[in-house]
């Protein structure tokens, strides 16, 4: 089992966005969500990453992301996900697709959400299908 490794953030007040990340090692993957404000907008991109694992080697392709926010978010768009369920509540459902077995790091996409200022990823959790 990998260990958890807690996400460094950096701040720089220059830069016209906020970035924040959260992880989690539950689940059969460990997820990482990078969050960056879009500037002059109320949208936020997250890009999600995982170490996957499949001991089992019975990996179905699909997994569903859950993240959950600070704030009620609105769905906007995925690149490489569709939405499951959640849109205008705090926690979203977000599937995607996959067809690795075994130990992958994997780049699963971005997903965009509009939501009021000082947003925050509290938690992911991904689950294998």
């Amino acid at each position: 089992m990998k260990m958890y490794e807690k996400p460094i953030v950096l701040e720089n007040e220059e830069l016209a966005e906020g970035v924040y990340a959260a992880s989690s090692g539950a689940g059969s993957d460990t997820v990482t969500a990078t969050m960056s404000q879009i500037a002059d907008s109320g949208d936020y991109k997250i890009h999600v990453t995982a170490d996957h694992v499949d001991v089992d080697k019975d990996h179905g392709g699909t997994q569903v992301l859950t993240i959950t926010f600070n704030k009620p978010v609105e769905y906007s768009y995925s690149i490489g996900g569709a939405l499951k369920s959640g849109d205008g509540t705090n926690t979203l459902k977000v599937q995607f697709y996959n067809d690795d077995e075994g130990t992958a790091n994997l780049n699963i996409g971005d997903i965009v959400v509009k939501a009021d200022a000082g947003l925050a990823v509290t938690s992911t959790y991904m689950d294998c299908k």
